[in-house]
């Protein structure tokens, strides 16, 4: 019998030799006016050999569809991929903003900025450490105004005293210290 599309059947026994002279591979073989591939399996118990057939052309049709599909899929997998990584990277380096955000404004002089820290990972860390170091400089330079304003009291309390003891002085006749 001869293979469907085949438009010379009688040049069948001569061009499928060489794919009947090797049972299992298959090879390509030509009518005439189109070309085929075939395989050859010799049917266990029995003397018969089956043999399957199909134009080259059905062939190159199948992969050319199933490679353009494999193509397709293969870049809308990697759009996704890339999507989900710049989405990813977003989510995570999104505190790293803020941490330059809250760096800028302590640098500006705002010691009462802090961070809200959701994440228990590195960042976050990062950012608990940023709101201890923003705390401990505003407990520091608290401390230094009010040592400021004691040193600016006392100071002025001498000046005071002093100013009173040059009264006293040039009041004084003699040249009697002021104790």
């Amino acid at each position: 019998m001869a293979p469907y599309g085949a438009q010379r059947p009688e040049q069948l026994t001569g061009n499928m030799s060489n794919v009947l002279g090797n049972p299992g591979k298959g090879g390509f073989w030509s009518d005439g006016s189109e070309d085929f591939y075939s395989v050859a399996v010799p049917f266990a118990g029995g003397p018969w050999t089956v043999v399957a057939s199909m134009p080259e052309a059905e062939i190159q049709a199948v992969t050319w569809r199933v490679g353009s599909q494999l193509a397709i899929g293969s870049l809308v997998t990697l759009v996704l991929a890339v999507l989900a990584v710049i989405w990813l990277l977003r989510r995570k380096l999104r505190p790293l903003g803020d941490l330059v955000e809250q760096a800028q404004a302590l640098g500006a002089g705002d010691l009462s900025v802090r961070l809200q820290v959701k994440s228990h990972d590195e960042i976050g860390e990062l950012s608990r450490s940023f709101n201890q170091m923003s705390e401990a400089l505003s407990t520091m330079v608290s401390r230094i105004r009010s040592a400021a304003g004691n040193v600016s009291q006392r100071a002025e309390a001498l000046s005071g005293l002093s100013r009173g003891c040059l009264l006293y002085t040039s009041d004084a006749a003699d040249d009697t210290p002021c104790v």
